[in-house]
Formats: C-alpha cells, sequence, structure tokens
C-alpha cells in the first residue's frame, strides 16, 4: 500500500525529531490504553495493530509475530509495555509503516 505523500512527509518529519517523536507516541499511547491505568496490555496493542493493519490494507500479523515482539518491547519483563517501552516499540512501528509494511520482526 502506498502512503499519501502528505502522510509520509509527517511521518518523515517525525521520526527526525524526537520531542515530536514521543509527542506522538504519548497521544498514541493514551488513546489506546483503554483502561487508563499507564500501561498496555497484550489486548491493547493488539488494538493498535488492528489498526495499523486496517490502515496498510494488510491482513493481522500471526498472533505467534505480535506475541515475540511484544514480549521483546517489554523489557522489564513485568507483562504490560509501559510508556518508556512503547516509545521505542512506536518508533519502530511508524518507520516500518512509512515503508508501507507492519512491524512484526524483532528488532537486531
Amino acid at each position: 500500500m502506498a502512503l499519501s505523500d502528505d502522510v509520509k512527509v509527517k511521518l518523515e518529519a517525525m521520526l527526525k525529531n524526537e520531542a515530536l517523536l514521543k509527542a506522538s507516541a504519548r497521544n498514541v499511547f493514551k488513546s489506546f490504553d483503554h483502561d487508563e491505568n499507564g500501561v498496555l496490555d497484550r489486548s491493547e496493542i493488539d488494538k493498535i495493530y488492528e489498526k495499523f493493519a486496517s490502515d496498510l490494507k494488510a491482513p493481522m500479523p500471526p498472533a505467534e509475530e505480535i506475541d515475540d515482539v511484544y514480549n521483546h518491547m517489554d523489557k522489564d519483563k513485568d507483562g504490560v509495555i509501559n510508556l518508556n517501552e512503547f516509545i521505542e516499540l512506536f518508533r519502530i512501528a511508524s518507520q516500518h509503516y512509512l515503508e508501507g509494511k507492519m512491524f512484526t520482526q524483532i528488532p537486531k
């Protein structure tokens, strides 16, 4: 799927500006933290993947791939994704989104 030029420009600008990236990540984090407990659990992360898949007109990745990413990004291994962990996930996922694909592979 090709992203519009406007979306590409906005993503590129965000990825080059740390403050903008963090503010954008915070906004997304808050909008998907449905129970407002300050962390994202697996079901809330699934909702983010559903949104990306819909935007990209792509199938949902297999649950195993989302599990791998979720477990890798849960740096403190408390079973949830906090804001700092999410910012890194958001950075990587945004780069993949810019390239028109889903983030389902664990970064090396």
